[in-house]
């Protein structure tokens, strides 16, 4: 009679699906999280960024790359998530750059290919040049609300302070 008894070895079929079902809930709990916490490392990477995009277009203001065009008080660059860049009453190396293209192809020698904002929560960079060569570099959000700003204190070419 002892023939007749099998020993169960192994899971059932029941035990499994519980452990698979409690696997299941456990990473529906944490991948939102770590979700949460890319987006956050996203925005930190903007925001160095943004520092970086000012102080190498300092440094092209300082060399003569980047210049205003004719009787412009103000020149803008914008910088879209996907890479694309519109141009603003600036010269880039001399001559007018009515596509964007001489800008992109300054700002890739500059930062590299990957320019453009990282995060989900902004929209594009928009850099702004003035006659005194201040720059003020925005990270614009997509609602179009400005989010956060580094503005040269200093005037580019002398070092000298602008504040009033």
């Amino acid at each position: 009679m002892e023939n007749n008894k099998k020993k169960n070895k192994g899971f059932t079929l029941i035990e499994i699906l519980g452990v698979l079902a409690i696997l299941a809930i456990l990473v529906a709990m944490v991948v939102p999280k770590i979700g949460g916490f890319t987006n956050q490392a996203k925005k930190s990477v903007d925001t160095v960024a943004q520092n970086t995009i000012q102080k190498a277009l300092t440094f092209s203001l300082l060399n003569d790359e980047i210049k205003l065009a004719d009787d412009s008080t103000e020149g803008v660059i914008t910088i879209k998530k996907g890479g694309s860049v519109e141009v603003t009453d600036l010269t880039i190396n001399g001559e007018e750059d009515t596509d964007g293209a001489k800008a992109t192809v300054l700002l890739t020698e500059l930062l590299g290919k990957d320019f453009y904002p990282k995060s989900d929560d902004f929209d594009s960079f928009k850099i702004t040049i003035s006659e005194n060569d201040n720059i003020k570099v925005e990270l614009i959000k997509k609602d179009d609300t400005k989010s956060t700003n580094k503005e040269d204190e200093k005037d580019s070419k002398t070092g000298e302070s602008t504040d009033s």
